[in-house]
């Protein structure tokens, strides 16, 4: 409440499916209300080794949405 008020940027990590509908609508809302929702799915295009190289991925890319500087994270370059 006071993040979004004073217009502080708020990251919502949510957990694993399934949604029910009650998530989906709060997600929505926090959504409309400039909130940022992330879902900690693991990202495959950089071809990940070990389940540590996935977790960096996954902290890099909150970090990165979060303003924090990191080394990461990969950008993928497309296809």
């Amino acid at each position: 409440d006071v993040t979004l008020k004073e217009r502080r940027r708020l990251l919502l990590l949510v957990r694993e499916t399934p949604l029910n509908l009650a998530h989906l609508r709060n997600m929505t809302a926090v959504t409309e209300m400039g909130g940022i929702v992330f879902p900690p799915l693991p990202a495959f295009y950089h071809r990940p080794r070990t389940i540590d190289e996935l977790v960096d991925d996954t902290v890099e890319r909150v970090l990165a949405l979060a303003g924090v500087a990191a080394a990461g994270p990969r950008q993928w370059p497309g296809l």
